[in-house]
């Protein structure tokens, strides 16, 4: 049918992280994205959640992977010696069953006001919330800015870690 019905969960399962890794591999959506290279497989997903403060999936009523949200401790990522402008950066991916559904805003809403009571949260020394979109994606940018998220400025340099260019930063 239409509707999809999906559900928010904290944490992410053995099933789902194989899910994660398929759609890593197949989906043309994330092509713009890491996803193809840091979910690579097991071994890939593993490191990459090191850094990692949360997980949030969105799931069908069968726990199948609908969609993802990460928070990553951005301190731990760039071992700053100074990481005082750092914090915590967002993402969120809606894999292609889920996609065009409105589910986006509900989603990130749900996982937000969760983690802003989380520990992680809480506790993290630099509790900003950052994130990084492709100015061309028009739908997330969007997003982004409905969920209160401000443009903060356009990097076109490449970045050796990513290889992308022209991405907005936006900060919560």
């Amino acid at each position: 049918g239409d509707s999809v019905a999906a559900l928010m969960a904290k944490g992410i399962t053995d099933k789902q992280i194989s899910q994660l890794i398929n759609y890593a591999a197949t989906d043309d959506g994330l092509k713009y994205t890491s996803d193809p290279k840091r979910f690579k497989d097991r071994e890939s997903f593993d490191e990459f959640s090191k850094e990692i403060l949360s997980y949030y999936t969105l799931v069908d009523d069968e726990d199948n992977l609908l969609g993802i949200i990460w928070f990553h401790d951005l301190d731990l990522y760039l071992n700053k010696q100074n990481p005082s402008e750092y914090g915590i950066s967002f993402a969120i991916r809606l894999y292609a069953e889920a996609r065009g559904k409105g589910l986006a805003l509900p989603f990130t809403e749900e996982v937000m006001a969760d983690f802003k009571e989380s520990e992680e949260y809480k506790n993290h020394p630099h509790p900003k919330i950052w994130l990084s979109v492709s100015p061309e994606n028009e739908p997330a940018v969007a997003l982004y800015r409905n969920l209160g998220f401000k443009d903060l400025e356009i990097n076109e340099q490449s970045s050796s870690v990513s290889k992308e260019y022209n991405k907005l930063l936006m900060v919560l």
